[in-house]
């Protein structure tokens, strides 16, 4: 654990819960937690993957500005090594971000939890889009949805694939020891340029870690196009291009993604906040901003909120179809069931929340909606049939097919 490390090993306040995934526990948050100064809805969780080889004590300057904005948010920190960014592949690195999916997914399920707030992702240089979308596309593979980002702050990031920028950031990440710096520099370099060579005539120049970032970073199926990206970047950055940055600024605007375009001109690499850290930080606080005022003005298809967990749930069964109308009645009947805390000690009968994995509109026409359901609020002594049947009786049948699948 985080406390029984060196100092120069911990993030202050933070616990190690798995190689390279720090979490802070604010254990204060009591009631959903606001902004007094402009009455924004607090992230559900923030969430900073950073630079490789990044020391804790530049990170900690990050996660101290996020505790002062929003003092009752989790923060989670997902750290890069140049193992993990270059020798690693997709398979191993989603592999371990399984810890980080695990709390991402109880962390919705907390009674402090403001609804529909969403995860606030703050990424940094390649190592950490690329973390980032690994994360993501794991998410999606182990859960079937997509992340639940609601904003996106990108520092430094994304770049296009160049070797001696490559060797140079990889140079900054290396043991500040001269004699044995200047050997993995050379032992780092001949080992990527080997690596870069194989990789480019096995999988082809657009197959590459950093091309593959580039195109998940506003792939659809990883991010929800509608949460907002804001770019930090530099024209000084020796690093990153800041014209691979630009055009990627383009390529996010013209998939219809909100953007917030920052060029900074004479900070260096990640070092923007350094540099003008009023502007840096007013540009993330007006991209979460931007954010909410997308929450408040889009239907909400998607619930998944919920007031507790608990661990003795009803037993469903483990396949079951049914077809119900009337997409209003579904929709109201789970705004029915989102209890807070203090409404579950108003109802002791209850028994466990639902918890909604899965809800979209499957085509334009039929309004055919696809719910996945793990659990259902329903009386203490119910069964799974019970749960099945209460959820059925709740529905008023018209024109609109519903499907309905528990898991």
């Amino acid at each position: 654990m985080a406390n029984n490390r060196g100092n120069n090993d911990t993030i202050p306040g933070f616990e190690l819960i798995a190689p390279s995934i720090w979490e802070l526990d604010p254990r204060s948050a009591s009631v959903f937690p606001r902004l007094s100064s402009n009455d924004l809805t607090a992230p559900s969780l923030i969430l900073l993957c950073t630079w490789t080889g990044a020391q804790n004590r530049y990170i900690a300057k990050y996660t101290a500005e996020y505790r002062v904005l929003f003092p009752s948010t989790r923060i989670m920190v997902i750290t890069t090594s140049a193992k993990d960014l270059c020798f690693r592949n997709s398979a191993r690195k989603q592999w371990r971000m399984r810890p980080a999916i695990e709390c991402i997914s109880n962390y919705q399920y907390l009674p402090e939890q403001t609804p529909g707030a969403g995860i606030l992702l703050h990424v940094f240089s390649e190592g950490g889009s690329n973390k980032a979308c690994e994360l993501a596309e794991a998410h999606y593979r182990f859960t079937g949805m997509r992340l639940p980002v609601s904003a996106i702050c990108l520092d430094s990031t994304p770049g296009h694939p160049r070797y001696l920028r490559l060797c140079e950031a990889l140079n900054k990440s290396l043991p500040q020891i001269p004699v044995l710096r200047h050997i993995a520099i050379l032992f780092a370099s001949l080992v990527l340029g080997c690596i870069w060579m194989l990789y480019i005539g096995i999988k082809g120049f657009e197959n590459n870690v950093i091309s593959r970032t580039r195109r998940r970073i506003i792939d659809p199926t990883y991010f929800d196009p509608s949460a907002p990206r804001c770019y930090l970047y530099s024209k000084s950055d020796t690093l990153i291009a800041w014209q691979d940055v630009s055009e990627h600024v383009e390529e996010t605007e013209t998939a219809g993604i909100p953007v917030i375009d920052i060029p900074f001109e004479t900070s260096e690499h990640v070092g923007h906040a350094k540099e003008d850290p009023l502007r840096y930080w007013d540009a993330v606080m007006t991209t979460w901003q931007q954010a909410q005022i997308r929450e408040k003005h889009t239907p909400h298809l998607t619930f998944s909120e919920t007031g507790c967990v608990v661990l003795d749930l009803p037993k469903f069964p483990e396949f079951s179809e049914r077809e119900w109308k009337d997409t209003d009645s579904l929709r109201n009947f789970l705004e029915v069931m989102r209890c807070t805390s203090s409404e579950l000690r108003l109802a002791p009968f209850m028994r466990c929340l639902y918890s909604l994995m899965y809800f979209r509109y499957a085509t334009r026409y039929e309004t055919t909606v696809h719910v996945s359901l793990s659990t259902i609020l329903c009386p203490s002594n119910s069964t799974g049939e019970h749960a099945m049947e209460y959820l059925q009786n709740s529905f008023i049948k018209s024109d609109a097919k519903i499907r309905v699948v528990w898991i």
